[in-house]
């Protein structure tokens, strides 16, 4: 086993690492592009849900709480979506 045999295993797992890398880039990017969709498709849904609801609703409610809500609300649903186990 010569010196160039182990500096060519060496090189190999370099390529390796950086592939695993790329993967595990471009995974977590597309799943966390994919939980920003989401949520940001559920907030539109629900700001126009809202916005039809009658006045009597909106008087009993403060704006401030309802904000607060939707936002807490899908953060906690996007948080498991854009998750990705490493690897």
């Amino acid at each position: 086993m010569g010196g160039g045999d182990v500096a060519g295993r060496l090189g190999c797992g370099v390529v390796d690492y950086r592939g695993v890398g790329l993967f595990d880039y471009l995974g977590d990017l597309f799943m966390n592009g994919a939980g920003e969709r989401m949520t940001s498709r559920i907030r539109s849904d629900v700001f126009g849900y809202v916005e039809r609801l009658p006045m009597a609703f909106h008087d009993r409610q403060t704006i401030g709480e309802l904000t607060s809500r939707v936002v807490s609300d899908t953060s906690r649903i996007e948080q498991p979506v854009g998750f990705v186990q490493p690897t």
